[in-house]
């Protein structure tokens, strides 16, 4: 092997180096993405806090009436507008119960008429899931019969969004 020869093959490898690394699309990283952690209750898949990361709930209670109000805890905010109850009462919100992104509404069985809107904080790219699979559940206090209500990832608050036209469990969910 001459001494040209293997300058050409160390150019023509260079080359080949420099061209690859200059391709506009880089494609996968091979890296596979965690999936979300996830807890499933009948047949809806409730998210956990990443770590698994247990916050201590803590209750608030909030006198609300004809005029509206609002009321928050634990990253999770209720915004009840004017006309949606005919007197006032005594609102109280539970942060969450578990690792989940999970929120009890009392007194049970509150219904508004015109709908309230529930709006819960969370960090998609924490979670490792596409915001516009982020929802909301409702579940009777029991918690076993989890169904999607709905609602949007809104990135203006960092929050997913739902209107809510009475009181029960609600979490975070994929949709």
């Amino acid at each position: 092997m001459t001494l040209r020869s293997i300058i050409h093959g160390a150019t023509a490898l260079a080359l080949a180096l420099v061209f690859t690394a200059c391709e506009s699309d880089p494609g996968p990283t091979g890296v596979p993405q965690p999936a979300p952690r996830t807890v499933t209750v009948n047949g809806v898949d409730l998210l956990v806090v990443p770590g698994g990361l247990k916050i201590a709930s803590q209750t608030v209670v909030q006198k609300i009436g004809p005029h509206g109000g609002s009321i928050s805890v634990d990253g999770g905010r209720l915004d009840v507008p004017s006309g949606a109850l005919v007197q006032e009462v005594s609102i109280s919100m539970k942060g969450r119960e578990t690792d989940q992104f999970r929120y009890k509404f009392g007194p049970s069985g509150l219904t508004f008429d015109t709908a309230a809107t529930l709006t819960i904080q969370v960090d998609p790219e924490a979670l490792g899931v596409d915001p516009a699979r982020l929802a909301i559940a409702g579940a009777s206090d029991e918690g076993n019969d989890w169904t999607v209500i709905g609602g949007a990832y809104d990135e203006s608050l960092g929050a997913v969004v739902v209107p809510i036209e009475h009181f029960s469990l609600y979490a975070i969910c994929l949709d």
